[in-house]
């Protein structure tokens, strides 16, 4: 019996490493082959790169102690640059003097579903389609360029639209997602448990706890020669809670954690004693006077620093 078990593993792995390879084989393929029908366009293009993300999950949510979701989630989602014009100067530039900032590999409209099934022919219409459409707003952006570039100051910024970079040929080996760890009946509980500390303040009225285990396998091929197959294993903790002052102010709360490894989140311990600590926050800030507008030095520590640096500052650049 064990060695049936053992076999069936080995086969299980072997058609999961044969469906990574065909599908970076099948982005590969048609980004080159779309590339050479792009180049006979008037507005050829000159590059062409599909990222996709194979999504495995499985989400968990508890509030005031009762269960309230536990759901797997399967999903392969794409997204399709197209560059048109020259390295010089091509749709992706920033448009100066206009609410249109740069156009970056990862335009939004250049998103869309691929199929979950391993299907060459399937995958090659989506790419497609989703290329032709990218490659008509990359000419149309393009011509927007151009006429920006004539009428407005020379930018100090000389630099090419897209540099001359070696290219990467780099795969991991596949992480299945039955090497995450962990046992959906066991954070089930865990999450019953953690949220039930809310359920003991009557100050709170609205809460929940969630918990998220994700696997995401991303591919990347171009026509420059790139191919890359990469894992991505992460795991999401996190608790809200909110209450409302007698004015009828919300006072909503936060916390969460993040690992890659499932042994580097907080102990149970460690958990319900951050959850405490919300709640009773909760109820000192239902009684706390509205801070007075003020104008001056600050000085922060720890978490909001972190944050008000990221929106203040990163955010904005």
């Amino acid at each position: 019996m064990k060695k049936i078990f053992i076999l069936l593993m080995i086969t299980f792995c072997y058609q999961q490493m044969e469906a990574q390879s065909l599908l970076l084989q099948t982005l590969k393929s048609e980004a080159d082959r779309n590339l050479v029908e792009l180049k006979k366009q008037p507005i050829p293009a000159y590059y062409i790169s599909y990222r996709v993300y194979d999504v495995t999950a499985h989400s968990i949510s508890a509030s005031f102690g009762d269960l309230m979701l536990s759901r797997p989630l399967t999903q392969r989602y794409f997204n399709v640059a197209v560059r048109v014009g020259s390295p010089e100067m091509d749709n992706t530039r920033e448009i100066k003097e206009t609410n249109e900032r740069g156009y970056a590999d990862y335009n939004s409209s250049g998103y869309g579903m691929l199929g979950l099934e391993d299907n060459p022919t399937a995958w090659k219409t989506a790419l497609w389609q989703k290329t032709d459409a990218m490659y008509v707003e990359a000419t149309k952006r393009l011509e927007k360029v151009k006429a920006n570039v004539a009428v407005k100051v020379s930018s100090e910024d000389k630099s090419n639209d897209f540099s001359n970079e070696k290219r990467e040929r780099y795969t991991e080996k596949l992480t299945l997602f039955s090497e995450a760890g962990f046992d959906v009946k066991t954070w089930e509980e865990k999450l019953k448990k953690y949220s039930a500390v809310f359920r003991e303040n009557k100050d709170i009225i609205n809460s929940s706890f969630s918990f998220e285990v994700e696997l995401t396998h991303k591919y990347f091929a171009d026509t420059e020669g790139a191919e890359i197959f990469e894992n991505r294993l992460c795991y999401r903790l996190m608790m809200s809670a909110a209450g409302k002052a007698d004015d009828g102010m919300d006072i909503p709360l936060y916390k969460s954690y993040f690992a890659y490894d499932l042994k580097e989140l907080p102990s149970d311990e460690q958990v319900l004693a951050d959850s405490r600590w919300l709640s009773e926050t909760i109820t000192k800030l239902r009684t706390a006077p509205v801070a007075d507008s003020y104008s001056g030095p600050m000085l922060m520590s720890g978490q909001a620093a972190s944050v008000f640096f990221f929106f203040i500052f990163v955010h904005r650049i």
